[in-house]
């Protein structure tokens, strides 16, 4: 890795971050580093953009970490705890993208049921809740249609269904933007546009509804965003990476445990449905799964503060 090789021939004198010298839609940043080898453990500053509000940190900060990334995080100890799981939830669901009908709407999608091959379609994120998704005609329907699409690249345009079947079975909808890392339960046949993943399991030793509420998790929103998975530039839209959410940590949890979170997560969506309040429901499964990652009261308490 390259940050770990200038790591161990240079030391780090300063980080400065949130730098926008430009109207740009990425964040900057300077380093200053000193030509010299030195111990392997010392401490740098992290400086923010105001040139005034000053940080110590460790180098190791930036060596023990699971994805080696180069960013200061506080309250280390919260996010060790969740990358020494070793299952990450990749080896549980198989996560693919929505349709990209590349910009032909005609050929696929229409505002009516037109005959029982059209299906509902989910265009974007306004539907889209914790738990459940409200979909309404106006979203519109879309047909599954193969044929049309052999058609249409033979005729130079851009676009992949892929395969259907990650639709009719049971699934997760997660939208790529959005505000915070959440997903939808579907059991029905559902199409969904490019930016909503879509995600089918694939490991019998998880559930998928334990998924959901791990993916609905405050401890998870916490992680998301510290780790960028969850990217909340200034000047961007909100962005969840697709590697970066197949990388979190996800433990195996017994049966028991299972069943507990699944009968929570049924209550939640019921109640959803009839939009009566899940709040308390909610806060139940935040436990459970942070204990699931064996944090401590005061661990917790960061969390809550942090994620209200």
């Amino acid at each position: 890795m390259l940050i770990l090789y200038v790591l161990e021939q240079t030391k780090l004198n300063y980080f400065i971050t949130d730098l926008q010298p430009f109207s740009i839609i990425v964040d900057c940043c300077i380093l200053g580093f000193q030509n010299k080898k030195n111990d392997k453990n010392y401490d740098f500053k992290i400086i923010n953009n105001d040139f005034k509000t000053k940080n110590i940190f460790n180098i190791e900060l930036f060596k023990n970490n699971r994805n080696n990334i180069f960013k200061a995080i506080f309250n280390p100890n919260i996010l060790e705890k969740i990358n020494s799981v070793e299952t990450k939830l990749d080896d549980f669901v198989l996560i693919n993208r929505g349709v990209n009908i590349g910009g032909c709407f005609a050929d696929f999608l229409s505002e009516k049921k037109i005959n029982k091959k059209y299906k509902k379609y989910i265009s974007g994120t306004k539907c889209i809740k914790p738990y459940i998704y409200n979909w309404e005609k106006e979203d519109g329907y879309m047909v599954f249609d193969k044929k049309i699409e052999n058609k249409l690249r033979k005729k130079g345009k851009t676009l992949a269904l892929g395969q259907h079947k990650r639709f009719k079975n049971k699934k997760l909808f997660i939208p790529e933007s959005s505000q915070e890392l959440m997903a939808v339960y579907s059991n029905e046949l559902c199409y969904s546009a490019y930016g909503i993943m879509v995600a089918t399991k694939k490991n019998k030793d998880i559930k998928l509804k334990v998924v959901l509420a791990f993916l609905n998790s405050k401890l998870l929103r916490y992680y998301v965003v510290k780790y960028e998975i969850l990217r909340k530039g200034k000047k961007a839209t909100p962005h969840i990476g697709v590697k970066g959410l197949r990388s979190i940590p996800i433990p195996v949890i017994n049966i028991s445990n299972q069943i507990k979170i699944i009968n929570l997560v049924n209550e939640i969506i019921d109640l959803k449905e009839n939009k009566e309040n899940t709040d308390h429901l909610e806060n139940k499964l935040n436990y459970m799964i942070y204990k699931s990652y064996n944090l401590t009261k005061k661990e917790i308490k960061i969390i809550e503060n942090e994620t209200i």
